[in-house]
């Protein structure tokens, strides 16, 4: 079935087979390319192996069926900030997040995009959404100090680092790569 190749390719994405999870995700489109399992596979195994243009071109196809989806929002995008369409994404971004106000993933996302932009206010705004959406979301609060760090915001940023390097310490006690980026 369309549910099974989309859940094959995502399992062989997580294994890191991803030339694999390509194999099952086109199997998945070509049975169902409207069905949004079938294409969000194809669109996510495109993304993985850097097939960037691909992946858009997915996912819009993804967001014109479900506009009322916030990932579909969410997703495309993702790819047009790997297309450096900065302002489209960010446009994209509020979009999942007026669909679903507790997205933490659209409002870290926005913020990036809003510092591209050069839209600093608004980008530690929303950084600081996300974080308070999810306290635990590593490349939030990695994403946050940078910007406060940049803004000289620096009330709250000796316990933001203190946070950061207590949820280092764990990622790579559990051996996993750490979400803070070497230059902070």
């Amino acid at each position: 079935s369309v549910e099974a190749l989309a859940r094959r390719s995502a399992d062989r994405r997580a294994a890191g087979d991803l030339t694999g999870a390509l194999a099952s995700a086109r199997r998945a489109f070509a049975l169902a390319p409207d069905h949004p399992a079938a294409a969000g596979s194809l669109a996510l195994a495109c993304h993985a192996l850097g097939l960037a243009d691909a992946a858009a071109d997915l996912f819009a196809h993804i967001f014109q069926r479900f506009p009322q989806e916030p990932p579909a929002a969410y997703n495309l995008a993702v790819a047009r900030m790997g297309q450096h369409r900065v302002s489209e994404a960010a446009d994209l971004y509020r979009r999942a997040l007026e669909l679903k106000p507790g997205y933490p993933e659209a409002a870290n996302g926005l913020s990036n995009a809003l510092r591209v932009l050069g839209c600093w206010d608004e980008a530690l705004a929303r950084a600081r959404q996300a974080v308070e959406l999810r306290p635990d979301f590593p490349d939030a609060l990695g994403h946050l100090a940078i910007l406060m760090r940049s803004v000289c915001a620096w009330d709250g940023l000796t316990e933001l680092d203190e946070r950061l390097g207590a949820l280092t310490r764990r990622q790579l006690e559990r051996g996993e790569t750490s979400a803070v980026q070497p230059m902070l």
